[in-house]
């Protein structure tokens, strides 16, 4: 099972976040939630596409990722693998 710090009645992201993934992405914003917890983002692509996908909330951190230490980037992907 994966431990994302997950409590369903209270989402990690609120719709309307600002988000990226953990490994870098544009700027995304949360909006929505699945039933089993993942986040529904969506973006825009470099030729200004709407584009939308859904992540596991531990994949994704409310900072810009290069604002980030290495290690607290390293910390959030071990999470993810276990």
């Amino acid at each position: 099972m994966l431990d994302c710090d997950i409590d369903m009645r209270k989402p990690k992201f609120n719709v309307g976040d600002g988000v990226q993934l953990l490994s870098g992405s544009p700027h995304m914003t949360v909006v929505g939630h699945t039933k089993n917890g993942q986040v529904k983002c969506c973006w825009f692509d470099k030729d200004q596409k709407d584009r939308r996908s859904t992540f596991p909330a531990a994949a994704l951190t409310p900072e810009h990722v290069d604002d980030l230490t290495e290690e607290e980037i390293n910390r959030r992907l071990h999470k993810l693998k276990k």
